[in-house]
């Protein structure tokens, strides 16, 4: 696949080009996922996947957050804008389905895919479920998971936890300033549209559970309401309903960024450090949004050239205070993860937590004795077994015809 020229002046660096790279961008809401996908695709002759849900729906750009065609800068993005609201959800195996078949039809352009991903949780518990079935259930709780199923570099887009608390909040009120209000109520006259159709509608799933529909959902049903009585009320009850509304979409934000960024310390991290591929996860730090041209663009654009080139990667925990802390948190959390883990031993009978006194007990005298003791106790009875055939077989010839 050819993408775009990396130049290497390290003589003594071997260059092995990867033959079918794939580039992931993970990260909590508001990190900046979409921005640096469009300056690596332009920067490295790439197309874009998306893989956030709720941007494959039609319209509604700002309760979606979806990036616009002037931000796209000319990058071709796929899997994006074309759901309508009245389809089912996608489920993730028709997601991953089709995701493969845009990544080979993007490389076969010539062109390095990149996913921008909001899906990672999914398409982790997708994988992990694939390889249980392929590879039988093992005894460190990740039910067979085998790695990644690409030849990927993950670029995990992280900001320290006040900065992106405010940074989301100023983003739901540029949302407000963009028409969130707008979109709300035009969603709820679809809703209503579709039940005067008899058109089932699962409010639990899809564009429905969308961040900032659900939350102004009351306010929408309240102004979608034909004026009666004293007017004056009806504004003081409006007016709060959509300040608690925009309150509860900013608070709401906020969760999910924390959910976001605890299943990729938690799970997803985890997962690749026992699968021995920790080493394709780098956190990129862009806690400062002011210097993104100046650390975030080219910190990205250095790992992806050295990645495609085959060369060698750096230590991930090096590139910031951020991603120091973070990794060792990971790795913190993992040590202890591990003191947990349940092992029986069905000859002592007895179950040991963790692998430290896992290790302990099958070292142990005691736990040899035992074995020693089955073995001589399994070589008598097999000799036994062997006398009493023979004598019987003996006896068997004595007899007279």
């Amino acid at each position: 696949m050819s993408t775009a020229t990396n130049t290497n002046t390290d003589t003594n660096t071997t260059i092995n080009p990867r033959a079918n790279p794939l580039i992931t961008i993970l990260g909590a809401t508001g990190t900046g996922k979409s921005a640096l996908a469009v300056s690596l695709a332009r920067r490295f002759n790439g197309e874009i996947i998306n893989a956030d849900a709720m941007q494959m729906y039609r319209g509604l750009p700002v309760i979606t957050n979806k990036i616009s065609t002037d931000e796209q800068e000319g990058v071709r993005h796929h899997m994006l804008d074309f759901i309508g609201l009245d389809e089912p959800p996608w489920t993730v195996k028709r997601f991953v389905a089709v995701a493969k078949r845009e990544i080979e039809a993007i490389r076969s352009r010539g062109k390095l895919p990149i996913v921008a991903s909001e899906w990672y949780k999914e398409q982790h518990e997708a994988e992990r479920e694939k390889t249980a079935k392929d590879a039988g259930a093992s005894g460190d709780g990740q039910e067979g998971l085998s790695g990644l199923q690409h030849d990927t570099l993950i670029l995990w887009l992280e900001a320290e936890d006040a900065v992106l608390k405010e940074r989301l909040n100023a983003r739901v009120d540029a949302m407000v300033a963009k028409g969130l209000l707008e979109e709300v109520l035009e969603l709820h006259k679809e809703e209503q549209r579709f039940q005067h159709e008899n058109v089932a509608v699962d409010k639990t799933k899809g564009i429905w559970q969308s961040i900032g529909y659900k939350e102004l959902e009351l306010w929408a049903t309240r102004a979608n309401l034909p004026a009666a009585g004293d007017n004056c009320d009806r504004e003081d009850a409006l007016s709060k309903s959509v300040a608690d509304g925009i309150e509860g979409v900013k608070a709401g934000t906020r969760q999910y960024a924390k959910r976001q960024n605890r299943y990729i310390r938690n799970r997803f991290a985890s997962a690749l450090r026992q699968t021995q591929a920790l080493d394709r996860l780098f956190l990129i730090d862009s806690t400062d949004i002011s210097r993104w041209s100046e650390t975030v663009v080219p910190q990205s654009e250095k790992l992806v050239s050295a990645f495609l080139d085959g060369r060698q990667l750096p230590d991930a925990a090096t590139l910031s205070d951020l991603a120091g802390a973070t990794f060792a948190r990971i790795t913190k959390q993992d040590d202890w993860r591990s003191t947990r883990v349940a092992h029986h031993c069905e000859i002592c009978d007895k179950t040991l937590m963790g692998a430290k006194e896992w290790e302990r007990h099958v070292t142990s005298r005691s736990h040899k004795t035992i074995i020693q003791s089955q073995r001589k106790k399994a070589a008598r009875d097999a000799f036994l077994a062997q006398r009493a055939a023979l004598v019987g077989a003996d006896g068997a010839q004595s007899q007279p015809p």
